[in-house]
């Protein structure tokens, strides 16, 4: 079972409540561990705090780690951006990808 929510009305009796229904409640209550990162042996956020893992770069892991099981595409095109974003910041090669995905390139 999961923890906090369930836990917590578990121990007061509460077990009418199927497991699902239980789940989506606590991750309504508890947004520091839903299960579009749960499911992997070591959370996104851990991985890159505990490798110091610089801000863009750490937003280019979540956002690839979690596109299938959260906002699909859209989470990929945040992570391009966010290359995008590296490669102009460290590289100085100004981005040929707008905002919506258009490509400058021919």
């Amino acid at each position: 079972m999961g923890t906090g929510v369930i836990d917590s009305a578990m121990r007061r009796g509460i077990t009418k409540w199927d497991h699902e229904e239980a789940q989506k409640v606590e991750n309504l209550i508890s947004p520091l561990s839903p299960n579009h990162y749960g499911k992997w042996k070591i959370e996104p956020i851990t991985f890159i705090m505990e490798n110091d893992i610089p801000f863009a770069e750490g937003n280019v892991i979540k956002y690839v780690v979690r596109h299938r099981d959260k906002n699909g595409l859209q989470d990929i095109n945040k992570a391009i951006r966010y290359l995008e974003m590296i490669k102009e910041h460290e590289y100085g090669i100004k981005s040929t990808v707008l905002p919506d995905g258009v490509s400058l390139e021919g």
